[in-house]
């Protein structure tokens, strides 16, 4: 998404990361609450973008610190195998 760059630019990989998954874990709450039961269904239209924007931010800011964490010269393999351990858990 367009804000995950910017907020890695002023805060950096991993509190985005944080950040991201402080929105998430608030905005589930919330939803909690005003998502009441079946006679609530039309309201999950009001979260799906805020969730949309979350996991966007997520995903971007999670690979982002994944990189910080790992050796310079090393990031390919480590990507590699970032990736194959994503294909292995999701499959």
């Amino acid at each position: 998404t367009a804000s995950a760059p910017g907020c890695m630019r002023y805060l950096g990989a991993r509190k985005t990361l944080i950040c991201t998954i402080a929105y998430m874990v608030l905005t589930t709450i919330l939803a909690a609450f005003v998502l009441c039961g079946p006679a609530c269904r039309d309201r999950v239209w009001l979260f799906a973008p805020i969730w949309g924007v979350g996991f966007g931010v997520f995903y971007a800011a999670n690979n982002a610190a994944w990189t910080e964490l790992v050796p310079p010269d090393a990031v390919a393999q480590f990507m590699a195998l970032y990736y194959f351990a994503a294909q292995i858990l999701s499959w």
